[in-house]
């Protein structure tokens, strides 16, 4: 008992540090230092993860609950590592200085660029996953209102909640409407877009007020960052072997890790519980920080153009989902909740 409430303890220690500790190294640091940083974090962690698969149910098991509660010393030992590189930096006679200041982290750059349409893609698709339980937590919570003198609170309150997104959506897009045409154009698009699509939902009844109002606030939302983003200044951070379109501040772009990230350290060790025939899932949520890592790095980037390609996206998965032919999924969870 006491060694699993070290090994939670050391877990969300080790995940306060890599959300608060990169977006420092990347606005004191810069990027060079943020992604030497991001690197050592996943490193540790991918070596973390494959112990733990190798050593599950042998007498090394022990072993990983030791490493478990190191893990924030060891991330601190990342951070520190970082910041003397920043302070002293290798000479180019330091082969091993060199190569883990300079060679690798271009590397992991690299490879972070080639895979951030499939990150900006999954996005969106775990975006709409999120506002769908959203809205059919809300339609379960107003259905089980108990009705006095024949008035509804709860509904009251769904479509109270409902029309401050909506409204929020629609402020978003009056004040950060975009000047360029072409900006502007995709706006026009996606929002006429959600219009219609939610139009369809309702006649379909495929969907409620609640989702709908978060689909337009998402849009909206992406749009915004997307304008934002681009009429951002570029801040100097000093020499480096990146573009300039990385140094730029990112407070903006933040918040979109802050949705997703607590789900991810909390998701529960399921290696035991699974069955043969899922090695793949295993293996992929035995990896999963080390990926959440790769994540947030990606997130914590400027990706203007990906956004509307995102959004794009989006609304074409919720327009599948929306014209499924009720009848075929009637008796499903899906169909439970999405009709009355």
């Amino acid at each position: 008992m006491l060694a699993n409430l070290l090994a939670w303890l050391g877990g969300m220690a080790t995940f306060a540090q890599v959300f608060l500790f990169l977006p420092m190294a990347l606005d004191l640091l810069g990027p060079p230092s943020f992604l030497l940083l991001s690197l050592l974090f996943t490193l540790h962690h991918f070596g973390y993860s494959t112990l733990r698969l190798l050593c599950k149910n042998t007498l090394a098991a022990p072993l990983i609950t030791i490493l478990s509660v190191l893990s924030a010393f060891i991330s601190g030992a990342c951070v520190l590592t970082t910041l003397y590189y920043y302070l002293y930096p290798p000479s180019s006679g330091s082969t091993v200085g060199h190569a883990l200041v300079n060679v690798l982290p271009y590397l992991y750059a690299s490879t972070l660029r080639w895979v951030s349409p499939v990150f900006t893609l999954i996005e969106g698709i775990c975006t709409l996953l999120v506002i769908q339980v959203v809205g059919r937590v809300g339609k379960g919570w107003a259905d089980d209102d108990e009705k006095e003198e024949g008035f509804e609170w709860r509904a009251l309150v769904g479509l109270l909640v409902a029309s401050l997104v909506y409204c929020a959506g629609l402020y978003l897009v009056v004040w950060a409407f975009p000047s360029t045409p072409f900006p502007a154009f995709l706006l026009g698009a996606a929002l006429a877009a959600v219009f219609f699509l939610s139009f369809i939902g309702f006649s379909l009844r495929r969907t409620n007020v609640l989702e709908t109002s978060l689909v337009l606030f998402y849009v909206a939302y992406s749009a915004w960052l997307s304008a934002a983003e681009r009429a951002m200044e570029p801040r100097t951070f000093g020499t480096g072997w990146l573009s300039h379109d990385w140094a730029v501040p990112k407070n903006v772009s933040a918040p979109n890790p802050v949705e997703r990230l607590p789900l991810a350290p909390a998701a529960p060790p399921p290696f035991a519980h699974l069955p043969r025939n899922m090695r793949i899932t295993t293996i992929v949520l035995g990896y999963r920080r080390a990926i959440l890592i790769a994540v947030y790095t990606h997130l914590l980037r400027s990706q203007t153009w990906w956004r509307w390609v995102n959004i794009a996206l989006f609304l074409s998965v919720w327009s599948l989902e929306l014209l499924l032919d009720a009848d075929e999924d009637s008796d499903t969870t899906v169909g439970r909740w999405k009709v009355e």
